[in-house]
């Protein structure tokens, strides 16, 4: 959650509140020095299923819980990518999860896969809005 927030808080289209981090824990002073908005859940690792409510998932690198999140999106029917940078998200980039055909009007669906944090942002605009289509609950917003 570090880099994700340090990385964000470095581009270009950063706002003051656009870093919410979802805590594990009860305790607001866990969030890193990035996060703007800390969320304490008290849920641990329950609280993965509410990040893999978000529209996209974008994974890095990460142990269980990033799995955790991978999987749980993935039965939610979001659109998952997962850098190839070692861990889990690298374990599942560019397959399917399980064999059930999600979608039959994206017969592309997988974790997608990127190399580089540029390469994610372009799957997210290029596939965002197609997932947008079949599942009634995603906006595409980039």
């Amino acid at each position: 959650m570090r880099a994700a927030h340090r990385g964000a808080r470095a581009s270009a289209g950063w706002f003051d509140g656009a870093g919410v981090g979802i805590l594990p824990g009860s305790d607001v002073d866990q969030a890193n020095e990035y996060v703007d908005i800390a969320i304490p859940t008290g849920l641990d690792h329950a609280r993965n299923a509410i990040v893999a409510q978000s529209a996209a998932l974008v994974a890095i690198g990460g142990g269980s819980g990033t799995l955790s999140e991978m999987a749980l999106a993935w039965s939610f029917g979001r659109l998952v990518i997962g850098l190839r940078c070692g861990g889990s998200s690298g374990l599942l980039a560019g397959q399917r999860i399980d064999a059930r055909e999600r979608y039959p009007a994206l017969p592309d669906d997988q974790v997608f896969g990127a190399d580089t944090a540029e390469e994610a942002l372009g799957l997210l605009r290029h596939w965002l809005p197609s997932y947008a289509k079949v599942h009634p609950r995603i906006r595409s917003n980039l």
